[in-house]
């Protein structure tokens, strides 16, 4: 599943593809994984943004308009549900309308850009003192050892 993943990801790096991600605050604080981790996937979400300059999120105290039960990937014609138990596909012409309408109230709700950005800066921050920067070489607001993203390596 992880290797499945990552290969979707490189659509983040083709410049005709549109990509749109909406997350919320509480997915990014989430300790599913180590703290190292997570900085590593913050680090990269931040760069996306700056790249791609369309992500959007909510902060823990914005009002949300729909909630999701699901994660899902919202394509022309499928969605794709992400579950703990895999992923469904949903080719419903009237689903798919839906879901389309459920993202769109979303994304007229969510940050985007910069602030987007500092709602991702205090995720980090919440990592804290459980953060060894220098394990994971991310840009940590506040530290001394940081170092941009283009300079990574590994």
């Amino acid at each position: 599943m992880v290797a499945e993943r990552m290969q979707r990801q490189q659509v983040l790096y083709q410049p005709d593809k549109q990509v749109q991600i909406i997350m919320l605050e509480g997915a990014l604080r989430s300790r599913v994984v180590s703290a190292q981790t997570l900085a590593g996937q913050l680090d990269r979400l931040m760069s996306v943004i700056a790249w791609r300059r369309s992500n959007s999120d909510y902060p823990l105290e914005a009002a949300v308009p729909i909630w999701p039960t699901a994660g899902f990937r919202l394509y022309d014609d499928l969605v794709i549900e992400e579950s703990v138990e895999g992923e469904n596909q949903v080719a419903d012409s009237e689903l798919v309308a839906r879901y389309g309408k459920d993202f769109e109230l979303l994304r007229e709700a969510a940050n985007v850009g910069r602030d987007a950005v500092a709602v991702i800066r205090r995720s980090f921050d919440s990592l804290g003192a459980d953060m060894d920067d220098a394990a994971c070489g991310c840009r940590l607001p506040g530290r001394a050892n940081q170092r941009p993203a283009t300079e990574r390596t590994g």
